[in-house]
């Protein structure tokens, strides 16, 4: 689709609002391409349109990816599946910065209830229950951080978790 491929052009260029019309263009006419729906959610967040953004990932949140793809194109299944995740922890990160953190806490607890355990999961709990003064809960999400940071195979991505549990350990300090 011309659109689809416009829009990913404009947001390579950092034009954000031509790219949102595009892809207001590709939802329209392709209500259930999960990818284009998390893209223009992306696209209102750089905006500043968080309202907007929350909207559209939220949508994102209820989507299914298409089961026929596990068979037939495993990578764009995949793709589908890591929107709807990243939906979530989209919502919960505006959330957050807006310092709504109930709400981000339950997007959180959603997100656990469906299984989707990961660092980043950990991690945005780690944030909120931090921000709410729930220090016990947050040293709990740094030892589990810490945990997937000893676990973990590949040197870089080591690095990065440890970074990222011990930013999270100076938050609860503050």
């Amino acid at each position: 689709m011309p659109h689809r491929g416009l829009a990913n052009a404009h947001r390579l260029l950092g034009h954000y609002e031509q790219a949102a019309e595009a892809l207001q263009q590709v939802t329209a006419l392709e209500p259930e391409d999960i990818s284009s729906k998390f893209g223009l959610g992306e696209v209102y967040e750089k905006l500043g349109r968080s309202g907007e953004a929350i909207e559209v990932f939220r949508a994102v949140m209820e989507m299914k990816p298409k089961e026929e793809l596990r068979q037939t194109d495993f990578g764009r299944f995949h793709a589908q599946r890591y929107c709807i995740w990243a939906a979530h922890h989209r919502v919960a990160a505006i959330y957050r910065d807006q310092g709504r953190y109930s709400d981000a806490l339950d997007v959180y607890n959603q997100v656990v209830s469906k299984g989707i355990d990961s660092f980043d999961t950990h991690y945005g709990l780690g944030l909120t229950y931090a921000a709410l003064g729930f220090k016990g809960s947050a040293l709990a999400q740094h030892a589990i951080l810490k945990h997937l940071a000893d676990v973990e195979t590949l040197d870089v991505m080591k690095k990065i978790f440890e970074r990222d549990a011990d930013d999270l350990l100076k938050q609860i300090q503050k």
